[in-house]
């Protein structure tokens, strides 16, 4: 994926993610941190509570914000819990696309590694957000053997809506998302614009067509999952991940499965304890879980790499940046990171990725080649450090 195209996705995905849960605050927090809600009734509820809820619907949509580690740790903890009264659950992610089912199905059957599952899905460019994050959930689904979905469409079409409209599509790309697309949405174009209007949107200058993007995006989302549903036994408890502004309400892809189905659903969206009272009362999911604030950031050395060398599996630097942890470690244009921690270094990704496994504050020790000179570089990675390029 190109630099302009995966600009635009990620775009698209701030304005989105803008939307989940999490981003407005209330002066004092009416709800405690893991305070599940009803926001049928207002009431604060215990966690076999909503299991229960859980069990009587085929389908729950669990929205996150996704760079909070608490939302993924809620995400695994209701997976776990419903494992222990219902073998047979399967997982439905945003974060795939329909493309990289037969990976997916690999995975889950233990047939790839963790390096050559990253590579084949193209986890960085597609995705990019840090696979720590998902790890847990999808070791999970690989030791238990559980049906992960991707639903998510091509993110290149996406990126074509976005910047043309769906009138702008080849009729080829067009047969790559749903066929059925719902645009009279009073309500969700009101909170989308919102989101949208809040945000600088350099790339996005069409409302109309960002809309129809999100449209589009949904409903592919709510079209892979119910053409699934074929081959998926009715005992069967199907959860799906995905930012909360695909949930907010119903709107997105709850809604436009239930169309297509006429199955009901339960939604779940995590929010921090700030926005807890604001969602409750917005009735923004049909149960609000009050999780703590946990961001993490993508580490970054703040180097820029040689785009050519790159697509032949080499980090070459091409530039250091100004204050970053390359330029007080001493890396140089022309250096060729090699190894990190002793993992060898082949995308961009993989240096974020061997940071965060060993952890901040910890030593790291990154081996470069300089003009065929071996050398190795020791630092610490600080946790609020995020400077711009790799």
């Amino acid at each position: 994926m190109n630099r302009t195209v995966l600009t635009v996705l990620i775009a698209v995905a701030a304005v989105i993610v803008s939307g989940c849960a999490g981003q407005l605050k209330s002066p004092t927090p009416e709800y405690n941190v893991d305070d599940i809600v009803d926001t049928k009734t207002g009431r604060v509820v215990a966690f076999d509570d909503l299991l229960a809820a859980l069990t009587e619907v085929q389908v729950a949509f669990i929205g996150e914000t996704h760079d909070q580690v608490s939302h993924h740790e809620i995400q695994l903890k209701i997976i776990r819990a419903l494992l222990e009264v219902q073998a047979d659950v399967v997982l439905g992610m945003e974060m795939f696309t329909y493309e990289v089912q037969p990976v997916l199905d690999a995975w889950t059957l233990g047939e790839l590694d963790e390096e050559t599952f990253l590579r084949e899905v193209d986890w960085d460019a597609i995705w990019g957000y840090p696979y720590i994050l998902y790890r847990d959930i999808l070791d999970e689904a690989r030791i238990w053997s559980l049906k992960v979905l991707g639903l998510n469409a091509p993110h290149d079409v996406i990126q074509r809506i976005a910047r043309g409209g769906l009138k702008g599509l080849s009729p080829e790309d067009r047969s790559k998302v749903a066929e059925d697309i719902v645009l009279d949405l009073p309500d969700y174009r009101k909170y989308i614009r919102k989101q949208y209007t809040e945000h600088d949107q350099k790339d996005l200058e069409n409302f109309e067509f960002f809309f129809q993007a999100q449209r589009a995006w949904d409903e592919t989302m709510a079209d892979t999952l119910a053409k699934h549903l074929l081959e998926i036994e009715r005992t069967a408890k199907i959860l799906v991940f995905a930012g909360a502004g695909h949930i907010y309400k119903g709107y997105g892809i709850p809604d436009s499965f239930k169309r297509r189905t006429g199955l009901p659903y339960v939604t779940i969206i995590p929010v921090e304890p700030g926005y807890a009272g604001e969602a409750v009362r917005d009735r923004i999911a049909d149960y609000i879980w009050v999780a703590r604030p946990s961001k993490l950031d993508h580490p970054r050395l703040g180097v820029r790499l040689d785009e050519a060398a790159l697509a032949q599996g080499r980090l070459k630097v091409v530039e250091v940046m100004e204050n970053s942890k390359a330029r007080e470690i001493g890396i140089e244009v022309g250096d060729i990171l090699e190894s990190l921690n002793g993992v060898k270094l082949r995308t961009a990704g993989d240096v974020a990725r061997a940071i965060l496994d060993a952890g901040f504050g910890e030593a790291h020790h990154l081996r470069i080649d300089r003009q065929g000179l071996h050398l190795e570089l020791v630092f610490t990675m600080d946790a609020d450090r995020g400077n711009e390029g790799d």
